[in-house]
């Protein structure tokens, strides 16, 4: 998924936008490949630091404190950002850690999110019209952009590919940059190509898996190691058996020390691999197994033993 890379028409909206928030047009235009090389140029020279108080002008001139243009304003911020592009977007660019370092690197999708809060919140159309400049450039393949030394600097937005709302892909990289630069997504969370591998096809084990330092990394590298390894590794004590052959069992100290945990594993009877999975601990504490897997896909525990037994 990527919007079209449109280089004149892109620069064109922005340049209006930077115009109209009162900028001189710069007279050069330079397009690179990535955030990082955009934030490069940018500490290597003089930056438009004034930019987002222009941008905090704009809009309060036309917004009471506690109006209800206000609260419609706050309101649509709220539900943008919280759609998957944004949140694809930030991760891309290295987080919301990535804000300070950045400070002179400005997120179209992120500044854009004010026009569409301006629309909702009923503002004027000329302050409306600032920001749709923005949607444009974004509709053309901007991601971002800076102003340094009289030259515009924009940063095209990479490929990405996102099921389900998220960054995600098996067999190749989720991120792909203009330059051929690669990042690799499971889940959402960024590996190495040659961990996810390692995940994909199941050959990590559970000694890999458990030295992780990043802990969303470890939980699903955890998921693909051999469940009975894992288990060992971590000291489990089974402490419940179901009806229907679901284990339970109990983790002490490894998430946070003196914290207890929980995780059930269960055959699949088509494979017979053994899977692990972790639970709540409220509920894990019961130390009713077959309660537990039942809780994971969302019915009770009639239901699920039902369900269990028709199959």
């Amino acid at each position: 998924m990527q919007p079209a890379w449109n280089e004149q028409a892109a620069a064109t909206a922005l340049r209006r936008h930077l115009v109209a928030l009162g900028f001189a047009l710069p007279a050069q235009l330079r397009v690179v490949g990535t955030p990082a090389e955009a934030m490069s140029l940018a500490a290597r020279g003089d930056a438009i630091e004034p930019y987002r108080e222009a941008c905090y002008r704009n809009i309060r001139s036309e917004l009471g404190e506690y109006d209800s243009a206000h609260a419609a304003f706050v309101e649509a911020i709220d539900q943008a950002m919280a759609l998957p592009i944004v949140n694809a977007t930030v991760t891309v660019w290295g987080g919301w850690e990535a804000f300070p370092i950045g400070a002179n690197l400005h997120c179209v999708v992120l500044e854009a999110v004010r026009g569409v809060a301006a629309r909702a919140a009923a503002l004027s159309p000329e302050v409306v019209w600032v920001w749709d400049q923005l949607l444009i450039a974004f509709e053309h393949g901007l991601g971002w952009f800076t102003v340094v030394d009289d030259t515009l600097i924009m940063v095209p937005m990479p490929t990405v590919v996102m099921p389900d709302g998220r960054l995600h892909c098996t067999d190749g990289p989720a991120v792909q940059w203009s330059d051929g630069s690669r990042m690799y997504f499971y889940e959402g969370v960024e590996f190495r190509r040659e961990l996810l591998t390692r995940i994909v096809t199941r050959t990590i084990s559970a000694a890999q898996a458990l030295a992780l330092d990043d802990p969303h990394q470890q939980l699903l590298a955890m998921s693909a190691a051999p469940a009975d390894d894992l288990l060992s590794e971590l000291g489990a004590v089974c402490v419940d058996v179901g009806v229907k052959g679901t284990k339970l069992h109990r983790v002490e100290g490894h998430f946070l020390p003196g914290r207890t945990d929980y995780c059930i594993t269960m055959i699949d009877p088509s494979t017979g691999r053994c899977y692990l999975e972790w639970v709540d601990p409220a509920v894990g504490a019961t130390h009713d197994a077959e309660l537990c897997h039942a809780q994971l896909f969302g019915v009770g525990l009639s239901e699920w033993l039902t369900l269990r037994l028709e199959a």
